[in-house]
């Protein structure tokens, strides 16, 4: 599934399902070879391999479901900071 904003227009879609389909792949990818992960992330951030490998690096999840962003939209929702009710499946494509 992929995050996407309702202003986006139509046309932005397959470049944006390519872009996340992109970091799926790359999450597989880090699962399947955790002894050059560390290596490879460096590339994308400007941590040293030395200094990643000394990191506990979380899970990785590269995909968004509605309930994920339901914590998120009741947590806004405290905070005051919607001003009316949002369906948390609206927001994703399928």
């Amino acid at each position: 599934m992929v995050f996407l904003r309702p202003c986006y227009s139509l046309s932005r879609w397959p470049r944006r399902r390519r872009r996340a389909r992109s970091l799926v792949d790359a999450a597989d990818y880090y699962k399947a070879h955790p002894d050059i992960g560390a290596e490879t992330l460096s590339h994308h951030i400007e941590i040293p391999p030395e200094v990643l490998k000394q990191i506990p690096i979380p899970p990785v999840t590269p995909t968004v479901d509605a309930s994920q962003i339901r914590y998120w939209v009741d947590i806004m929702r405290q905070q005051k900071m919607l001003s009316k009710p949002m369906d948390p499946s609206a927001v994703l494509l399928p």
